[in-house]
């Protein structure tokens, strides 16, 4: 004989098992509580064309600190991957999976040494925004290139996207762009403010400016008061 189904209980079942199925991808989505990092400005060995813009510097430094150890940055970049020739010494010297580097490497390379010191040359001029040779944390970077590529943003928050650009440099990472990577870089194709597609996704220091730059510009367009 065939029992009847018992509907009540078989719709709290389903009830039950939706809610251990929702619990089950809110756990596996949630990411790991932030790293943090702190990169110092060496106030000794920095420079600056005009001493006024020391306490800039030093104030961007810290929103670049705070940028990196931000739970939104680190879960964007969690989810991305570079082509292996974003490495400076090759594919062979990086972990790299079908020939590209994960996201979660860089992060781990990013948060190796949390506390950095980094020293920086702010000039008035030059061909670029800023440059930095792979390894070294010494970074120079041009204040009125800064300010004409990016005008929406107060000077403390252009330079701190640019010095999360610079920063990946001293990490390893050199441009696909460049050819060899040492030479002068050719022009982005960035039309309407918008990231050159053909480098976006592969480009590992190219992402990360462009992200730092994302999450300040919505920063900035939401804070109150507004910083200089």
């Amino acid at each position: 004989m065939i029992k009847p189904i018992n509907l009540f209980c078989t719709m709290k079942t389903a009830f039950i098992f939706s809610l251990l199925t929702l619990s089950v991808i809110y756990l596996s989505q949630a990411q790991y509580p932030p790293r943090t990092i702190t990169i110092h400005m060496d106030e000794n060995e920095s420079s600056y064309f005009s001493s006024k813009y020391k306490d800039t510097a030093i104030n961007a430094y810290k929103v670049v600190s705070a940028v990196f150890s931000s739970k939104e940055f680190q879960d964007q970049v969690a989810l991305l991957s570079f082509k292996c020739d974003s490495y400076q010494l090759g594919c062979d010297k990086i972990t790299v999976t079908n020939g590209r580097i994960s996201g979660q490497t860089v992060l781990d390379m990013l948060f190796k040494v949390p506390d950095v010191t980094d020293t920086l040359h702010l000039k008035r001029n030059g061909g670029a925004l800023g440059k930095t040779p792979p390894f070294r944390n010494i970074t120079t970077t041009y204040f009125n290139p800064i300010r004409r590529d990016m005008p929406e943003l107060p000077f403390t928050y252009s330079l701190a996207v640019n010095i999360c650009h610079e920063y990946m440099h001293s990490l390893g990472f050199v441009h696909l762009y460049c050819n060899p990577p040492t030479a002068t870089c050719p022009g982005l194709n960035e039309q309407g403010g918008k990231p050159d597609p053909q480098f976006y996704d592969d480009d590992v220091t190219y992402r990360i400016g462009w992200i730092a730059y994302y999450i300040l510009k919505d920063r900035y367009e939401h804070q109150s008061p507004k910083p200089q």
